[in-house]
Order: structure tokens, then sequence, then C-alpha cells
């Protein structure tokens, strides 16, 4: 008799394959999650997500000019 994997068979070595690719990623020092972007920054050897860096490090300049 052959054997036919179920969907729940299916779903877990989907899932086992994309935690493997994911895991390739470079990880964000900021939030800790693999950065998923087709972009990312390295600065000083530290990973940042382009979200994690506009949130937390972009700055007006506008403030400055007054």
């Amino acid at each position: 008799m052959q054997y036919i994997p179920d969907y729940n068979d299916l779903l877990d070595d989907y899932e086992a394959e994309q935690e493997k690719e994911l895991s390739k990623l470079p990880e964000c020092c900021y939030c800790g999650e693999h950065i998923q972007q087709d972009y990312a920054y390295c600065i000083n050897d530290e990973w940042y997500c382009d979200d994690c860096l506009n949130d937390n490090f972009r700055r007006s300049v506008e403030s400055f000019i007054e």
C-alpha cells in the first residue's frame, strides 16, 4: 500500500523548510526579528531593519533650521 501524506504532514514539512530559510537571514539587533525586507542596514557590525531604523533613529531636520 502506498503512503499518501495528509495535509498536516505537508504543512509541517512546509513550515520546517520556511523556518530553515528564515534562519539564514540576519536578525535586527533592535527588534530581534529576522529581516525579511529587501534592504537592511549594517552599522558597526549590527543589523537594523528598515522599520526600526526609521521608527527609532530618523529625525526631522526642519527643527534645526528654525
